[in-house]
C-alpha cells in the first residue's frame, strides 16, 4: 500500500513536464486529496506552464497557501512564484 502511494506521488511530480488540459485536471483533482503527500506533489507540479484553466488553478494555489500541511503550503508558494 505504501509503495503504491509513493509511486503515485512520483507520478504526480513527473507530470510537471507535461502541459495538457488533462494533466492539469488530474493535478487539480489530486490537489484536493485527503493525503498531504499527494496534495503537495500535485500542487508542486502546477506552475510550470501557463494554466489552461487559469482562474481555477490560481484559486487552488491560493487555497493551498493556507493548507494545514507545511509542505503543501511551501509547494503552493513555489508554484505561485513560477
Amino acid at each position: 500500500q505504501q509503495a503504491i502511494g509513493t509511486g503515485l506521488a512520483k507520478l504526480l511530480q513527473a507530470l510537471r513536464g507535461h502541459a495538457a488540459p488533462e494533466t492539469e485536471t488530474l493535478l487539480l483533482l489530486a490537489a484536493h486529496d485527503w493525503d498531504p503527500t499527494f496534495r503537495a506533489a500535485a500542487i508542486g507540479s502546477l506552475g510550470y506552464w501557463e494554466p489552461f484553466r487559469r482562474a481555477e488553478v490560481l484559486l487552488r494555489l491560493q487555497e493551498a497557501r493556507r493548507d494545514p500541511n507545511s509542505e503543501v503550503r511551501q509547494a503552493a508558494r513555489a508554484a505561485l512564484a513560477r
